[in-house]
């Protein structure tokens, strides 16, 4: 099986995807509706020792809860958890990508989009001390939004809501 092969490949049709032993995070893109998606990387979060691959489950919920928000319930808090359940990770999560070939070849991490959708739901909330500390932890990690003025520009904005 080539490389694109496995990059494109979709995962076994069985109607339990979850308790297929070598399905990942990477199968979900492939479940259309959302409940059977929760399930299964719920199901994902509990079997997944690997620090990467659980950062990429815990941000497939965060952004299926996100966008799920007006739907359910119980999706924003959700959304929340799983957000404080990825930061709370990171110095692992960045210790495991730092082994990575393509960090050691250009030094950068990939985005964190944690940070970056927690503070959005703080400000959207009006919590904007709560905002700007998790920018302010963002920046503490060397992260960066990829937005014009990154989460330091994102303080600023958050700071004039303060005052």
């Amino acid at each position: 099986m080539g490389l694109l092969d496995f990059l494109f490949k979709k995962p076994n049709e069985s109607n339990d995807k979850a308790s297929n032993d070598k399905s990942t995070w990477v199968d979900a893109q492939y479940i259309k509706d959302p409940k059977e998606k929760e399930k299964f990387l719920l199901s994902l979060t509990q079997k997944t020792k690997n620090p990467i691959d659980l950062h990429f489950t815990y941000n497939q919920l965060i952004d299926l809860y996100y966008k799920q928000r007006d739907e359910w319930n119980h999706a924003l808090s959700d959304c929340i958890k799983y957000c404080k359940k990825d930061i709370n990770k990171m110095d692992e999560i960045i210790r495991e990508f730092k082994k990575d070939p393509s960090y050691k070849k250009n030094g950068s991490l990939p985005r964190m989009p944690s940070f970056e959708r927690l503070a959005i739901i703080y400000d959207k909330q009006g919590n904007y001390q709560e905002a700007i500390n998790i920018c302010k932890k963002a920046i503490s990690y060397g992260l960066n939004d990829k937005t014009k003025g990154g989460f330091k520009g994102r303080i600023e904005r958050l700071e004039k809501k303060l005052n």
